[in-house]
């Protein structure tokens, strides 16, 4: 039985490993397509779900809820959190920067491996298999301005929004692959 649980081990192996050099392969064949960055240090942008996500764990020892402050009576059950936020978005955004150049990262959390968790990403020297997919400014990463939900704004004590502040505009890349170099 163990013979047949190795034997599947090592045959998973080969296909991953063979997979993956094709697509390495395919990256250099492609390569107006798919962007390769190394050396970037990556942190989670100020105000986003990405950063929420990095305390969230901790709420899993928590019990209990909390009142919001709103005309309705609801309340919100911390041990929920960071399953809540995992479930909001099916990728999270890191910020990359080397030299003067910054973009921004998208990563499915759900395809770390390794025991990887998304606050390792931010410590690790990372080669990077992204295509780009657009423009993305800090605003839109910041969880209480993000234009692009309806009603999360009446949880937050916003009154008016700053609209002579001008937004920071990055490159959007979804990442593809990303491995240790």
């Amino acid at each position: 039985m163990s013979a047949a649980a190795n034997t599947d081990k090592l045959a998973k192996t080969i296909l991953q490993n063979t997979v993956l050099s094709d697509f390495l392969e395919a990256c250099k064949e492609i390569e107006n397509s798919i962007d390769k960055f190394e050396s970037y240090h990556l942190t989670e942008p100020a105000g986003s779900l990405t950063e929420m996500l990095k305390f969230s764990v901790y709420t899993h020892m928590m019990n209990g809820s909390t009142r919001i402050s709103t005309n309705e009576n609801i309340e919100l059950s911390i041990e929920k959190f960071d399953e809540t936020i995992k479930l909001a978005k099916g990728y999270f955004e890191y910020i990359g920067i080397k030299d003067d150049r910054k973009a921004v990262f998208r990563f499915n959390l759900d395809a770390l491996k390794n025991n990887y968790r998304s606050s390792d990403l931010t410590t690790m020297n990372l080669s990077i298999y992204t295509i780009r997919v657009g423009i993305i400014t800090d605003k839109e990463l910041d969880f209480k301005n993000n234009s692009n939900t309806n009603n999360q704004k009446r949880f937050f004590d916003e009154k008016s929004e700053d609209t002579s502040r001008t937004y920071f505009e990055y490159e959007l890349y979804d990442v593809l692959l990303a491995g240790v170099e």
